[in-house]
């Protein structure tokens, strides 16, 4: 399973404004569009997971994600932000591209797969300079797709 499985177009924002907390409850929010979910547990576990292992990566990116017992399925969202955001881990920068996954415990093997998968498209200099000069939700779905042919993954 890869990133564009499970990220759909109405699951990608561009624009948008806010403080870590804010983009975290936000994603959460467009990630439940289409998987049934109580977004307010799912924030709580994607918060406290953040204050054990900050998910910013450097190179301006941040991969928040969680297990959950509250959602049936693996869910993804990402926000191109409309400026970088401190995402309040001193040795890194802000943050421009924040992906979220939220995974079940049902679907842990593909989950982590996911989430692997997702951090190395992130780490993809094509992928980021693209992602940030976007202009569609089409345009960032495509890129993650060139980057996941370019990494083989089926």
């Amino acid at each position: 399973m890869k990133l564009s499985d499970v990220l759909q177009i109405v699951n990608i924002v561009i624009g948008m404004e806010g403080d870590k907390e804010t983009i975290i409850n936000s994603l959460v929010h467009v990630a439940s569009r289409n998987n049934e979910m109580r977004a307010n547990i799912v924030v709580r576990a994607v918060l406290q997971r953040e204050v054990r292992k900050p998910s910013n990566y450097g190179n301006g990116v941040a991969l928040p994600h969680a297990l959950t017992r509250d959602s049936e399925n693996i869910a993804a969202s990402i926000a191109i932000l409309k400026s970088p955001v401190d995402w309040k881990t001193p040795e890194q920068p802000p943050v421009q591209i924040v992906l979220l996954i939220i995974g079940s415990h049902r679907h842990i093997n593909s989950y982590i797969s996911i989430v692997a998968r997702a951090a190395k498209v992130l780490s993809s200099d094509a992928f980021r300079e693209g992602a940030i000069m976007a202009k569609t939700v089409e345009e960032v779905l495509n890129l993650i797709k060139e980057v996941e042919k370019k990494f083989n993954y089926a």
